[in-house]
């Protein structure tokens, strides 16, 4: 599975709200980690053409760069977080990185996952 740059800041909202981003995420392809842990309140935005594919968002707070443990994280209804269309849900835990990953898809996939963070 190949693995997109790390998410950049896209926006600096306010001192205590930044948004991060992974443009043009392919059939196949995750997230590179990027530590988060520091802001306490997230939620997940997904959009752009799916082609077919799943996202999903995993966290880990292992040692990086190798999170061998990641886990699918999950909404404030403890549903795993996953979008086969466009949405957004918010982000129940905190672990200290986060990552989209996308399984499946075809050769129209191009996700953006964007991640707003407050603190």
């Amino acid at each position: 599975m190949a693995t997109q740059p790390k998410a950049r800041v896209h926006q600096q909202l306010d001192p205590f709200v930044t948004a991060y981003e992974w443009v043009a995420l392919l059939a196949n392809e995750d997230g590179e980690w990027v530590a988060l842990g520091a802001y306490s309140d997230k939620s997940v935005h997904v959009y752009s053409t799916f082609g077919g594919a799943t996202v999903t968002l995993e966290g880990s707070s292992e040692d990086m760069p190798s999170a061998t443990n990641a886990v699918s994280l999950t909404d404030p209804t403890q549903t795993l977080i996953s979008f086969t269309a466009k949405g957004m849900k918010q982000v129940l835990e905190n672990p200290l990185y986060f990552r989209p990953k996308v399984t499946g898809g075809d050769g129209t996939t191009s996700l953006t996952v964007r991640l707003v963070c407050r603190v």
